[in-house]
């Protein structure tokens, strides 16, 4: 008898239909009430029939023993122990073999014995043989014992499904091609008891059903929670669901929903489109499940979908389903139908790259079921315009277009409607390659136009196919000559950098031609990628980046007026490459009188205004008619204009201009009193947050005590600057140096006799000491983002990191630079404790470290010290980013002073010490605060104790490169004991800006940031030029340094 589910084990209950029981169980497909077993009680098997009768369950009809005999090693006979009156019954019903197999044994075929046809008393006689017959079989199919537990059972009143269910990978079978099976050991697939204990068949099968085990825990649906992901429908949920009448009679699609359970409720509220191969029934094969393909909670939602699939139907029934990746496949389908419902059956064929639709087989079917396939070749896909042959060339359906070839090749010489032909559509070399290849025909059509008079090449050009371009190219095709040229389509177009570079190598001289209005490329650029392609060749091809147009305008200026899509990082592009802010038009109009009136009417963006400003245009340049960017926005009210001018030093009109309004007129208050009062309502983040830049009480002294002369001395005095390391966070140690160079009025850099440099702030001293302005080094950092950390991920092209370095800063030897002196860190990994070295342009004292090598390349003392981990790899293989120990080298710039004089002391040359006048500190920033959550760990919360070790690395790294907090405060006690005045510089940021980010918006608030910070502590930077200033020796004409 068939336990009831509270009494069998764990696994059994959860594993559908298997428990234990005395029985085998045979069945019929053709959906009979009738269930047959042979008992395999232990007096059964001997040799004599056991008649008596299962007993009828409460879930299952009455069963009939019978006697089975083995004629052969697949196939079992057996006699129905019946009356003889019924017999006849039974034989009817029972006579075809195929309705029969053994769910034990699914390999075993049953037919009814001759037994069955002989005279009921000859039966006794042959039931003796039939009974030593079956006693062979049991021994020779491995089974020893007839033990109840020898055997997996199943209710007799389980699906067909349920049962074949059992037979799956997970079970114990016996291996058909096994060499070691003979014909005595039968070949059928022999199911094995699942045993108590964890063996290696009960957690596989515990395993795969664990989801289900779950979901029946949470009662939770079995399909997925997105409504339009394609589902295989579970075999024991097909008997909980009825079809639901459409208009529509395809057994194929349907719609179900769930049936009403014992409790009156629906056990599941959902539709479902389902798409069955052979129907939608419980008793349907366990390879021909069906699938549901979308859900809705309301019937008519899914009745467009319903008649969509059904007019594709094809292409569902003759997808091969035992290929093991049907149900993407037929997703993919229903995806494609549902976004392109005008498609053609032949048209989603392409779009799913379905080549079996196009073999002979699937061509003769649809010919003969569905319509002709060469009149489905014709079709025009209504959207794109253009036929099948053509849609396959756009989407790169490679194998497609090959079969094609083979199939009609004068498909490939028809054009679409707008006269396009198989050269416009194709998108990828390959399948121009094999076009071109294999059917010689469409040669002559390589310079066939459009209804647009675009050829081919134009086409290419435009839609940013670079590879396909140069195809064309390198086969002859020809342009179309008319008002804008390959390289002006190519750079009014979206990611078509590869174009213009292809472009621009085989025909260079295209650079220099103009249009119609006298644009040149640079005025017609529409994206920034493209731009970038174009002007880092200006050198080579010899262009002017502010060259007008016949209207007068420079790219910039034209920009600003034209709406331009992607207008902040077009403006970033044209001034990295060097392009004048303060270029003018013909009315004296620069592009801050432009932006006055455009923000007001938001055509641009009030960030485009903060960087031209941060990047160096003159607010208080006048136009011919005497206005200014201050006057043109007073004159619009537009207050945030207004107020970012007023932050940038925008003066009042002159008392004689006429039609100013209030916030431009010319009145009797200080403009230190308005700029003051515009700046304190300027806030960057938290104040807490940020470390203050302000004097303590000492610093005041020394600053007093240096510029009052007390501290008189006839050493030379040295000023010490260093330089942070932070990525691209450089940009706010140049925003600080253009602050202090604009308030000292000359070049700050020649006021300095010793720096120090680690990672970013190495790269901004050497561009300093080999001759850059600061203005120069501000477009090189724009440049570098995009040059440098090109990649999606790190880490980034090394190469391109140390051709950037080159390219930049030349290839001369550190020892080139003579003056100031130089220290560039950089730490040794290649043993542990890891070590920092210096690169040094001068001989450093002998207890400090050994002499750099006087043939090092400065490009290489850089690329190690910028080898920062993770974002690029080691400098040759040992040397990282200085920053991992030093990367506020400010404290170490001081020992290096003090090093350096206590050997002259040392060797008795003190006369030609040198005392430090001032030590001036650079850092990238400072970002705002982040809260910890927690640093615990506890053994009883795994989510708590991830977040703390994660939290711990964070913190661990913040620390080792540390150049904000500590550091700061050590080096600023260090020079407070020597009585040196010092000077730390870190503009607070409103964001946490990461080294290697290539966000012109974030760039461009990091410049704004920076430039705020340094209006807001003007007084501060005053001091500093004031003792720069102090010391008339400075700069020095010659080095004040000995050699050691």
């Amino acid at each position: 008898m068939a336990a009831s589910s509270g009494d069998r084990p764990f696994q059994q209950q959860f594993l559908p239909g298997v428990h234990k029981e005395p029985s085998l169980v045979v069945s019929e497909t053709s959906h009979s009430p009738d269930w047959l077993s042979a008992t395999s009680s232990v007096d059964c098997w001997p040799g004599y029939l056991n008649t008596k009768e299962s007993s009828v369950t409460e879930q299952g009809p009455k069963r009939e023993s019978i006697i089975c005999e083995m004629t052969d090693p697949k196939t079992c006979s057996y006699v129905p122990e019946v009356p003889p009156e019924k017999l006849s019954a039974v034989k009817a019903k029972w006579q075809d073999p195929r309705l029969w197999r053994s769910y034990s044994n699914p390999d075993l075929l049953i037919t009814i014995s001759p037994l069955a046809y002989r005279e009921p008393q000859s039966s006794r006689q042959d039931l003796a043989v039939c009974s030593e017959v079956l006693t062979t079989v049991e021994t020779t199919t491995n089974t020893t014992t007839t033990s109840h537990e020898d055997f997996i059972l199943v209710d007799a009143v389980q699906t067909e499904q349920e049962l074949a269910a059992l037979c799956d990978a997970s079970m114990p079978l016996v291996d058909k091609k096994d060499s070691s099976s003979t014909a005595t050991n039968s070949p059928a697939r022999q199911i094995k008891k699942i045993e108590n204990g964890l063996s290696f068949e009960n957690v596989v099968s515990l395993v795969r059903t664990f989801p289900s085990i779950i979901n029946k825990f949470l009662k939770k649906p079995w399909y997925a929670s997105r409504a339009d992901e394609v589902c295989l429908f579970p075999m024991e949920e097909l008997g909980h669901y009825d079809i639901v009448t459409t208009i529509r009679d395809n057994e194929h699609f349907v719609i179900v929903t769930g049936k009403l359970t014992v409790e009156g409720q629906v056990a599941d509220n959902q539709f479902h489109l389902v798409f069955a191969p052979v129907g939608f029934s419980e008793t349907v094969p366990a390879g021909a499940r069906p699938f549901s393909l979308c859900r809705a909670s309301v019937r008519s939602d899914l009745i467009d979908l319903l008649n969509l699939c059904d007019e594709k139907s094809f292409l569902f029934t003759s997808l091969d389903r035992t290929r093991g990746d049907a149900r993407s496949k037929i997703e993919e389908l229903v995806i494609q139908i549902r976004l392109k419902p005008h498609y053609h059956l032949i048209h989603i064929a392409i779009a799913t790259d379905r080549l079996d639709v196009f073999s002979d087989e699937l061509i003769q079917q649809m010919n003969e079921t569905v319509e002709p396939f060469r009149s489905q070749l014709r079709y025009l896909c209504t959207t794109e315009n253009c036929y099948p042959v053509h849609l396959a060339l756009a989407m790169d359906r490679q194998k497609i277009v090959e079969r094609l070839l083979e199939i009609d090749p004068s498909l490939f010489c028809e054009t679409d409607p707008a006269g396009n032909n198989v050269w416009h559509h194709v998108s990828s070399n390959f399948c121009a390659q094999t076009i071109w290849d294999k059917f010689p025909d469409s040669h002559r059509l390589i310079d066939n136009r459009n209804n647009h008079l675009q050829s081919p090449l134009n086409e290419a050009v435009s839609s940013a196919k670079p590879l396909v371009a140069t195809f064309l190219i390198g086969k002859g095709a020809k342009f179309t000559q008319g008002d804008r040229n390959e390289l002006f389509v190519a750079m009014a177009s979206k990611n078509a950098q590869s174009v213009v570079e292809v472009v621009l190598t085989d025909k260079p001289e295209i650079a220099h031609e103009r249009d119609a209005l006298g644009n040149s490329a640079i005025h017609v650029a529409l994206y920034k990628e493209s731009l970038n392609a174009l002007l880092n060749r200006k050198n080579e091809l010899g262009l002017d980046i502010n060259v007008k147009n016949k209207a007068g305008e420079t790219a910039l200026l034209l920009f600003i007026t034209s709406r331009k899509p992607d207008l902040l990082p077009l403006l970033v592009t044209l001034y990295a490459h060097g392009a004048d802010l303060n270029a003018t038009d013909p009315h004296g109009n620069t592009a801050l009188h432009k932006s006055a009136a455009l923000v007001d009417a938001k055509k641009i963006s009030i960030e485009c205004v903060k960087f031209l400003i941060s990047a160096g245009a003159d607010p208080n340049k006048m136009n011919v008619r005497g206005e200014s960017p201050r006057h043109l926005a007073a004159s619009l009210q537009n207050q945030e204009m207004l107020a970012i001018l007023k932050a940038a030093g925008a003066k009042r009109c002159p008392r004689e201009n006429r039609g100013c309004l209030y916030h431009c007129r010319s009145d009797d208050s200080s403009p230190d009193e308005e700029y003051t009062a515009t700046l304190q309502n300027l806030h960057i983040g938290l104040e807490s947050d940020y470390e203050k830049t302000k004097f303590t009480r000492s610093e005041k002294l020394n600053i007093s005590n240096v510029l009052g002369g007390s501290r008189k001395s006839r050493k030379p005095k040295v000023n010490l600057i260093s330089m942070d390391g932070g990525g691209i966070r450089g940009l706010v140690i140049i925003q600080t140096l253009i602050a202090i160079e604009e308030r000292l009025g000359d070049n700050i850099f020649k006021y300095f006799d010793w720096s120090a440099g680690t990672s970013t702030g190495s790269l901004i001293m050497a561009g300093l000491a080999t001759g850059k302005s600061l203005r120069e080094m501000q477009q090189t950092y724009l440049l570098l983002k995009d040059k440098v950390f090109d990649g999606i991920i790190p880490p980034y092209d090394t190469v391109q990191l140390e051709k950037f370095i080159q390219e930049q800063f030349g290839t001369g030897t550190v020892w080139d630079i003579p003056y100031p002196r130089l220290m560039i860190s950089a730490v040794n990994s290649e043993k542990l404790p890891v070590r920092l070295e210096m690169a040094r342009n001068y001989k450093p004292a002998t207890d400090v470290a050994p002499e750099t090598p006087k043939e090092m390349p400065l490009w290489m003392a850089l690329r190690r010290s910028t080898a920062a981990p993770v974002l690029f790899k080691p400098s040759e293989d040992r040397y990282i980013d200085g920053g991992i120990i030093s990367n506020n080298p400010a404290l170490d710039l001081m020992s290096e002073v003090h090093a350096y004089n206590r050997e002259l002391q040392l060797s008795d040359r003190k006369s030609n010490t040198v005392q430090m006048n001032v030590m001036v500190s650079l850092g990238t920033g400072q970002i705002p605060c982040t809260v910890i959550e927690t640093l615990s760990i506890d053994s009883n919360s795994p989510l708590q104790s991830i977040k703390t070790i994660k939290n711990l690395a964070a913190m661990f790294i913040d620390q080792a490169t540390a150049s904000e907090g500590a550091p700061v405060a050590r080096s600023r006690q260090w020079a407070d004991s020597l009585e040196v005045p010092f000077f730390r510089f870190s503009a607070p940021l409103s964001k946490n800006i990461f080294l290697s980010s290539t966000s012109d918006l974030d760039v461009c608030t990091m410049m704004w940031d920076s430039f705020i910070y340094c209006r807001k502590h003007r007084d501060y930077i005053d001091q500093l030029v004031r003792v720069l200033k102090h010391d008339s020796d400075h700069p020095y004409k010659k080095s004040p340094f000995t050699e050691l």
